[in-house]
């Protein structure tokens, strides 16, 4: 494993608050499973700008180093290192063989990091690259581009937008519902390359303590079927977020990250997005990162 560790300093891209949101709530449609009727509806309503400033991003590499702890309670994410998947590279464009070999290791590594787990269900799952030609062509709804935006994940169902997490949990899992909401839920999101390491745009998250929850912004989120809320960030360089990444995170290097805890009901413990950082010298690179 690469020993290499720098931080950068780089304008994130946040939402721009605009007075129609105090009538008309925020939403974003995505392009793919929409009726051809609709193709020429306003398919958002959100305006992005990047931040006056440059912000600091920590290479988590070097701040373990110097002795830095991290945790899902007390930060809202960890790197932790494990063997990389049985699968190879090319075996993840098969939707069977993920649900098949790779959830399931998904699995163990959240079971092995939060102890005392009743019930894993993984609703969902992803896969992100740079888009080709050929990718756009074959509208694959497991391939997403990269998100360039400072936001909260969501859970996608196909329930009614603003529908609560807690609401949608209960609707898709009937039978555990009543055991598993009367303790606590979370939502815990795992990123890790399959061909890595990454040489661009690396994902990086930011430190839970950090966030005022002010600065979030709720979006409803349509894709296809599928529904959710989003949370956006405004910018405030009074009060700036914690940001980290790894650098050249490799496949045994797994990112496990917390968008929702009824501990405290909240969507605001992390903040991920994609950054470009081509001023590093960074070779492009063809990296497939899967997340759930």
């Amino acid at each position: 494993m690469s020993s290499q560790s720098t931080d950068v300093s780089v304008k994130l891209t946040y939402l721009q608050w605009q007075s129609i949101y105090n009538d008309t709530r925020p939403y974003r449609i995505a392009q793919f499973g929409r009726k051809k009727k609709n193709a020429q509806k306003l398919a958002h309503n959100l305006i992005f700008h990047k931040g006056d400033s440059e912000e600091l991003i920590r290479d988590i590499r070097k701040t373990k180093e110097q002795g830095a702890q991290f945790s899902l309670e007390m930060n809202g994410f960890i790197y932790r290192e494990y063997p990389s998947s049985s699968m190879a590279p090319s075996d993840f464009w098969s939707a069977e063989q993920v649900e098949k070999v790779f959830l399931p290791e998904c699995e163990a590594v959240i079971r092995n990091e939060i102890k005392g787990v009743d019930q894993v269900y993984i609703f969902d799952w992803k896969l992100r690259k740079k888009k080709t030609a050929k990718d756009r062509q074959a509208k694959n709804r497991k391939l997403l581009s990269r998100a360039r935006q400072v936001h909260v994940d969501t859970l996608l169902t196909v329930d009614p937008p603003q529908t609560p997490t807690m609401e949608r949990i209960r609707n898709h899992l009937p039978e555990q519902a009543r055991h598993l909401l009367s303790g606590r839920v979370q939502m815990i999101n795992i990123w890790r390359p399959i061909n890595g390491p990454v040489e661009e745009s690396p994902i990086a998250v930011c430190d839970g303590r950090s966030v005022d929850t002010s600065r979030l912004i709720g979006v409803d989120i349509t894709r296809g079927r599928y529904t959710g809320t989003v949370q956006y960030a405004l910018y405030d360089s009074t009060k700036p977020f914690h940001w980290y990444y790894m650098s050249r995170q490799s496949d045994e290097d797994v990112l496990l990250f917390k968008s929702f805890d009824s501990r405290d009901g909240s969507m605001s413990h992390i903040h991920p997005f994609h950054y470009q950082k081509h001023e590093m010298g960074y070779v492009r690179g063809k990296v497939l990162r899967l997340g759930l």
